[in-house]
Order: C-alpha cells, then structure tokens, then sequence
C-alpha cells in the first residue's frame, strides 16, 4: 500500500488538500513519526477525530493508548474551556512529549497521564466520556471495546483506528496472528452489537465511529 493506505496515493492527496494548516510543533512530529517509522492517526484521521468529536458535543474524552499525544491535538482542536482528555501509553519517553505538545498546543484542556497498560490504568475510571478512541495493541481489541461501552455515554462515540488492518481482514488476508484475531473480533462484535451504530470510514488504515445508542 501506498501513503493513503486503504485509499490510491491520488485520493489520499487530494483529502490531505481539504486539511487545516497544522502548526509547526505538530509538523514537526508528523516528521519525526514518519523518520522512525512510529505509528501515529496522521492528519486524516485526526481531522476525522476532531470532527467526531465535534459531533457529539465532546467535554471529555478517554484515549485508550496515546502514543506521544498526536491524536490529543487532534482532540483538544474540538474541546473547549473546562474540557479534559485522559492520556495512557506505557513509554516514559511518549508521555514526556505528550507533556510538551499539550503545553505547546492545548493548554485550554485538562489532561491527566497515566502511564502502564491503556485497559488496566483506565478500567478504575469514573466514566461517562463523551468519546473513548482505541488504539492499543491489536489483540487487545475485543477486550477494548467492552471497556470503551462501560465508559462511553449514551449518544457518545466509540473509535477505533486500524480496523482495515493493511487488508488482513479480506477473505484469504489472515495471517493467522492474535493481533489479526483482535481485529477481526472486534469487527464481528461492532457488526452484532444492538446497541451501537457503526460506520467504517476507509481512510488510512480504516478506523470505525459507533454511537453508543443506549
């Protein structure tokens, strides 16, 4: 696959050509992500989580694994004063620069860090949140979605990135993993659940929006 993942190059540029101008800071570590090869949303799918989150009013959001705090620039864009957001990521490092880029960028949104495993660190949470985004480890993607329904609020949404997963979910793209298993799993649990309203977007690598209906 080329740049644009699930979609052509041409596509993913001409989407990328609708996007807001970033600021530097933000550049600066879409460049250093592309340089070590670190897996962050990229500007589509921020623009698809701000816009999200827009959409349902969001004051607070949960992010089940952070990285180094790109998506929650992506966030704090759509949250306003008084709003919070919850960081999880188990790397120091990735917590240091999450700091640096909320100092830089959104110092509007109250963020709590917390550091370890996303699931375990954010299970003891007082919920609801207005949007809960997932993007731990693959596996750990069925067991995810269950603690993103107890967290979310009615009318809230539900995201997950990578829910294509570089097209191992096409009939014969299995490649026989627990991280393909994770995916797939959850796609079959978003597809038989009553009380959540799905759509995947084929952006990137794909990434699902549900309503949490009741």
């Amino acid at each position: 696959m080329g740049a644009g993942g699930v979609l052509d190059d041409p596509l993913h540029d001409l989407l990328a050509a609708q996007l807001p101008e970033r600021p530097p800071r933000v550049r600066e570590l879409e460049d250093e992500a592309a340089r070590a090869r670190f897996p962050i949303v990229g500007p589509l799918v921020g623009r698809l989580l701000e816009t999200t989150a827009r959409a349902v009013g969001a004051a607070r959001v949960l992010e089940l694994g952070s990285g180094f705090g790109y998506s929650a620039y992506w966030f704090s864009r759509a949250l306003g004063e008084g709003s919070s957001l919850v960081w999880t990521d188990a790397s120091a490092e990735n917590e240091a620069r999450a700091r640096s880029l909320r100092d830089a960028e959104f110092p509007h949104v109250a963020v709590t860090f917390l550091r370890g495993d996303a699931l375990e660190v954010a299970a003891p949470l007082e919920g609801p949140f207005d949007v809960v985004f997932c993007d731990v480890d693959k596996h750990e993607y069925p067991a995810a979605l269950e603690l993103a329904r107890a967290k979310a609020r009615v009318g809230g949404a539900i995201v997950f990135d990578n829910v294509l997963w570089a097209r191992r979910v096409l009939p014969g793209g299995d490649d026989g993993s627990a991280a393909t298993a994770g995916v797939l799993g959850l796609l079959a649990a978003l597809r038989s659940a009553s009380d959540l309203a799905t759509s995947i977007v084929p952006v990137r690598d794909g990434v699902s929006v549900s309503i949490k209906l009741r």
